[in-house]
């Protein structure tokens, strides 16, 4: 079983565990996958006969039906956040994070190899990642960070950031 527990800043690589890494390539996923939802959006709409006033509900049906939607919950105290996740049938290994002052991002990638294996508790058929962005509470330190992943348990520890 992968546990495994540090603090890091953005650029320090964890041995074969959970990384955090730079917020530009997460930015360009977002942007990416965004075409992608809207391209699905617009099937969605001319699938129904192309009829107005459903723009937001085709959006939120494409949505759903691209992106895997893990969990998430905040525990806030005065000094820090706590950001917990699962993210079962991953391994530490496949796991990114990225961290901004007010935003985290999440993205969790199965190696090629395990694809192909279908039955992964709690995703559809033929599922391979997820990709998650988290709205922070309140502003952060993104090099102080506390990770945490156990038993497809993901925790991470965040300080807030003092002005």
């Amino acid at each position: 079983m992968n546990s495994q527990a540090t603090s890091m800043s953005p650029s320090d690589p964890m041995s074969d565990g959970i990384r955090i890494v730079g917020v530009e390539s997460f930015k360009e996923q977002m942007r990416e996958f965004s075409k992608v939802i809207a391209a699905r959006a617009y099937d969605i709409y001319e699938r129904r006969g192309r009829e107005e006033g459903h723009a937001v509900e085709d959006w939120i049906r494409a949505e759903s039906e691209l992106r895997c939607l893990t969990p998430i919950g905040i525990l806030e105290s005065p000094d820090q956040l706590e950001v917990n996740s699962r993210l079962p049938g991953f391994k530490a290994n496949e796991i990114e994070i990225g961290i901004e002052p007010r935003r985290l991002f999440i993205r969790a990638q199965k190696e090629q190899a395990r694809i192909e294996r279908s039955g992964e508790p709690g995703y559809p058929e033929g599922f391979n990642g997820i990709f998650r962005e988290v709205d922070l509470p309140d502003q952060v330190d993104p090099t102080r960070v506390a990770v945490t992943f156990k038993s497809g348990n993901l925790c991470l520890t965040l300080s807030r950031a003092f002005a």
